[in-house]
């Protein structure tokens, strides 16, 4: 096109807040009739974030024309428009069909990335949303997975005698961080999940200590336990409340590479699922990639249904 596109790199400040709220509700008014300018910037100033975002804006003539949420997740991580932004950037109506400024926008966003030492840019978004005609890997990023979230109602009677006694359980907090780290690396290094294994030993690393550590959602701690046998930590779950009122979401669950298939990874979802509902929690839910075809025939089976689709992309840098 004609008009020349500017980007710049703004810092997250009152004013630009307002007017990006505002701007964003406009865009999404036919989607989501509902929203309101006020409830967007309420949502943007709760956010607990460990870093600083930043606003990726595209203008033509001083007139935002579409924008960027820029989140860092971890020391080598980051999001485009993570959470209820949906992932893909947000541009006008009438520069939708317009492949620059979304390509601008994008390659923006990554160089601001190199600059600021990062490795991983994540971006993602509904299946059912589409891609809305862009094809992020011609932007540089690629397809890494389809990651299904499952729900289940705790309405039925669960029944749930205990592990074998060969097996110690204690609670997740009691671990040794390093010990429990090993056992999550080498888990997940020996497992079918493509989005743990796209990422470097670095990238897990800080991914563990600053996310899986730290969520900010409250933990449920009975629900979230470590397992051993003859002093090596060798399974782990970590449940907390988050995804609806009164659920219990499964954020990870990993069972060492040595010791599946002997009934662990069901007897912690029955552990779980027994566990949440002596609480009083209603539903549980969980995200497993569509890959992970052994995770999700176990999900399958013990009765979670399908919910929704997300894809994600990512760019990292070339080697």
């Amino acid at each position: 096109m004609a008009d020349t596109v500017n980007i710049t790199i703004n810092e997250w400040a009152e004013d630009l807040l307002q007017e990006l709220s505002e701007f964003t509700v406009s865009i999404w008014k036919e989607e989501r009739p509902n929203l309101q300018v006020d409830r967007l910037v309420n949502w943007f100033k709760n956010l607990d974030l460990k870093y600083p975002p930043i606003a990726i804006i595209a203008r033509i003539d001083k007139k935002i024309v579409g924008w960027i949420f820029f989140v860092q997740m971890t020391t080598t991580e980051a999001e485009i428009n993570p959470w209820a932004m949906n992932g893909h950037p947000i541009v006008l109506k009438e520069y939708e069909n317009d492949y620059s400024i979304i390509q601008n926008l994008i390659a923006k966003t990554i160089e601001y990335g190199i600059s600021e030492g990062l490795t991983r840019i994540e971006l993602s978004f509904m299946e059912s949303d589409g891609e809305k005609k862009t094809d992020y890997q011609t932007l540089g990023m690629h397809l890494v997975e389809r990651n299904c979230h499952m729900r289940q109602e705790l309405s039925q009677k669960i029944d749930f005698t205990g592990f074998p006694e060969n097996l110690t359980v204690v609670p997740i907090s009691q671990l040794d961080t390093e010990k429990f780290y090993q056992c999550f690396l080498e888990t997940f290094r020996a497992s079918q999940d493509i989005w743990l294994n796209d990422k470097s030993d670095a990238e897990i690393y800080d991914y563990f200590h600053e996310v899986v550590l730290e969520k900010d959602f409250p933990l449920i701690e009975p629900a979230s336990i470590g397992i051993s046998t003859n002093g090596q930590l060798i399974a782990f779950s970590i449940v907390r409340e988050s995804h609806g009122d009164e659920n219990g979401q499964l954020w990870i669950m990993g069972v060492h590479s040595n010791y599946r298939r002997k009934g662990i990874g069901r007897n912690i979802i029955h552990h779980i699922k027994s566990t949440l509902k002596q609480k009083g929690y209603k539903t549980t839910s969980l995200n497993v990639n569509l890959t992970n075809i052994p995770a999700k025939t176990l999900y399958l089976s013990e009765g979670y249904v399908e919910d929704w689709i997300q894809i994600s992309y990512a760019w990292k840098p070339e080697k």
